[in-house]
């Protein structure tokens, strides 16, 4: 039995989607080991130390994420119309604020906070003894921080990374293009470094061909291993009341996961909607996170209480409302080869799904094509009248339909957590006898 830290973003209470991917790691591995976590705060509320599933939670300050929170929040409870506009102006200056540290900075990382977790983890070895470090990316800080805390204060700690984001090529974190080619050489030799600094090295499918690119060396010593979203787990209605959480007598829609203006923007979903030629009979309904409140909000006047925006919500009613949900809606994203995580939670309800796709190679098109209930539509506008049509007969044709979730796990059994987990195990047992036998 090993004692592992894991090291991630947002946890426990409200989740990061790459805090799900690590909770489910984490649920599975503790069968054998003992584990705790290090984790940021995304309030100001949240407690240093967290006690969460019989594990402990460390956490640290994530100020621009902190602040960022705060405003929105603030602006979501202010009645006054003077409160909403000055926390709104707060949140934009927050925003440039944060743009401009990328900006200027000269690589794409948080040093204050690496230099606060490191602070941390010497903290925590000494009541926690733990052998291994998963930093688990995005953030990629976390990554870092586990690598400069083994190479400065204990070298005997093996660093298990599992990169599900791109770092050095990814589309939003740099702020912009040409801030992210200036950066590049440079964030791609820190990518090198730490995984030739790492005992082993995890990643996504999305990521592979990165890899192949820039890591070739790495890749050919067998230092990577492949793995695939650890997100299909049964759904359940977990809402003791049993009430749901939509309105009765229409067909729910549900969108739950992150927007962005310019790479996952719901705007063609919106417009869609409003074309339906009986769209009193649907209810389009928003769980998200990101900067698309206000073009929801716009849209929330033409389509009135057909449309609701719920904002953030905690990952148990995320669930709640997949479950309750008639039709799940997911969106590609504009550029770059992300696979949507969110499309394996919905796979596991086994509920209808449609997806919009911005290109021909949307990733997430190849695990779609698996699955049974799945319609895929392509955004564009010249085609709008008739795409909207396929989405409301696609809509119609399958409300109440659901396939049981052993159809589900036969598709995709290597995106169980339980599948998943066995990669870290066997490479964690492999390191653990390594040492025993040099001992």
């Amino acid at each position: 039995m090993a004692k592992i830290l894991f090291i991630t973003g947002d946890y426990y209470p409200n989740f990061s989607p790459n805090g799900s991917v690590i909770k489910n790691i984490i649920e599975e591995l503790r069968n054998e080991h003992t584990v705790e976590v290090l984790a940021t705060k995304n309030n100001f509320n949240l407690e240093n130390e967290a006690l969460y599933n019989n594990y402990k939670i460390h956490r640290v300050n994530n100020y621009f994420n902190m602040l960022h929170n705060y405003f929105v929040n603030k602006q979501k409870e202010s009645s006054n119309t003077f409160k909403k506009n000055l926390y709104n102006i707060l949140l934009q200056i927050k925003r440039v604020t944060f743009f401009l540290f990328k900006l200027l900075n000269k690589n794409s990382i948080n040093n204050g906070l690496i230099n606060t977790q490191i602070k941390e983890i010497k903290k925590i070895k000494k009541n926690f003894d733990f052998e291994f470090i998963i930093p688990i990316a995005m953030p990629y800080e976390n990554i870092i921080s586990a690598v400069k805390y083994k190479k400065l204060n204990d070298n005997s700690v093996k660093i298990l990374p599992y990169q599900i984001d791109h770092f050095a090529d990814s589309p939003t974190l740099h702020g912009n293009e040409l801030s992210k080619k200036i950066k590049f050489r440079y964030n791609l030799n820190l990518e090198t470094y730490n995984m030739n600094q790492s005992d082993h090295y995890y990643i996504f499918p999305q990521i592979e061909k990165h890899i192949k690119k820039h890591h070739l060396d790495t890749l050919k010593k067998h230092k990577v291993t492949i793995t695939e979203h650890p997100l299909l787990t049964e759904k359940i209605n977990t809402n003791s009341s049993e009430r749901s959480i939509f309105m009765e007598n229409r067909i729910n829609l549900l969108f739950s996961g992150m927007l962005n203006t310019k790479i996952r923007n719901p705007k063609y979903l919106l417009d869609m909607t409003l074309l339906i030629p009986n769209n009193n009979s649907i209810n389009l309904n928003f769980f998200h996170v990101g900067n698309c409140e206000s073009i929801i909000n716009e849209y929330r006047k033409k389509l009135d209480d057909h449309l609701f925006n719920f904002g953030s919500v905690p990952l148990k009613q995320s669930f709640e409302g997949m479950v309750q949900a008639d039709i799940l809606i997911s969106l590609g994203v504009s550029k770059g080869n992300q696979v949507s995580g969110k499309i394996f939670d919905y796979f596991s309800t086994g509920k209808p799904i449609i997806h919009l796709y911005y290109f021909d190679e949307d990733p997430n098109l190849k695990y779609l094509n698996k699955y049974p209930l799945a319609l895929c539509l392509k955004i564009d506008y010249t085609i709008i009248n008739e795409q909207s049509n396929k989405f409301y007969e696609f809509c119609i044709n399958n409300v109440g339909k659901q396939l049981k979730f052993e159809e589900v796990e036969k598709i995709f059994n290597d995106a169980t957590p339980k599948f998943v987990s066995k990669q870290f195990n066997s490479k964690i047992k492999e390191l653990t006898f390594s040492n025993t036998k040099s001992d």
